[in-house]
């Protein structure tokens, strides 16, 4: 078998295949987080959006992600497309799932469910994770406190320009995603 630094590539923009090697189970998973990983590598940007940074680091930001500014639609564009594009296949399909439920909102538990976590997962750790990522970017969670039902605690996101931005996110970004969702 030829290893990695033997293996002699064509030209960058020449299609070559990359077999892997993995358990049956993992093969659904494998294709959709490897399809999204060359999606974002392609992705053209302009000069502006494809340096975005976050203006904090995971540890920096204002502790209660609710002091920090609402979304300004279209001029949060730029993060909106990180954040989405920085979380985690299963987390963005929480933040997803919360999108496309809009203003009735969806519990913790079928946003969970939705995203593959096993009914035994606890929605705190998870939301602390997408909500580490609003704080990165200095503005807002999309979602609002609900009410607590036999599936978890209800969470809204308000109809909105904030709504509204990430909605077209997720359909020119993620548009597998958003048809999934219907939005």
């Amino acid at each position: 078998m030829t290893s990695t630094t033997d293996t002699i590539f064509p030209e960058p923009d020449a299609i070559v295949v990359v077999p892997f090697y993995c358990e049956a189970r993992f093969a659904p998973a494998l294709q959709r987080d490897g399809a999204e990983l060359l999606r974002r590598l392609t992705a053209t940007r302009s000069d502006t959006e494809a340096s975005y940074a976050p203006p904090f680091k995971s540890t920096d930001g204002d502790k209660d992600a609710w002091k920090v500014p609402e979304w300004a639609n279209p001029d949060d564009l730029p993060a909106a497309r990180w954040l989405l594009s920085d979380l985690p296949t299963n987390q963005r399909r929480v933040l997803a799932r919360l999108i496309a439920a809009g203003e009735p909102g969806t519990t913790t538990g079928t946003a969970l469910g939705f995203a593959g976590y096993s009914t035994e997962t606890s929605a705190a750790p998870v939301f602390k994770a997408i909500g580490g990522r609003f704080r990165r970017v200095g503005l807002m969670p999309l979602w609002r406190g609900g009410d607590q039902t036999a599936t978890g605690q209800t969470l809204p996101v308000p109809d909105g320009p904030a709504r509204d931005l990430f909605v077209e996110v997720l359909r020119t970004e993620h548009p597998e995603l958003a048809a999934e969702l219907g939005l």
